[in-house]
């Protein structure tokens, strides 16, 4: 995976600008350039996920994982370019009283 890390700006010069990757865009470039000239951008993602557990759907867990932005999408998506971190706590409240209240 290491080949297809991107640490500097692409621009394929067409006449319509779409995004589809992070080092495609005018913040890429603009940063880039503010940067020491033997330094590199490399972008982390953190994002929370809703996974089912059981088949009938009534359990789920929303898991936390990290990623680069550095990674072209159609890598970044595939299971060995990103690290389960954790799992988001699920808050439970003892009575309504207590679920209802601003400090739950």
């Amino acid at each position: 995976m290491n080949e297809e890390f991107v640490f500097k700006y692409k621009n394929h010069n067409t006449l319509i600008k779409t995004y589809g990757e992070q080092f495609e865009s005018n913040w890429w470039y603009i940063t880039e350039n503010k940067i020491p000239v033997d330094n590199k951008l490399l972008s982390i993602i953190i994002y929370a996920d809703s996974t089912t557990c059981d088949h009938l759907g009534k359990t789920s867990e929303h898991p936390i994982y990290i990623s680069l932005g550095n990674i072209p999408n159609w890598q970044r998506n595939k299971p060995n370019a990103k690290v389960l971190v954790g799992y988001l706590p699920k808050l439970k409240a003892k009575d309504n009283t207590t679920r209802n209240s601003k400090s739950f």
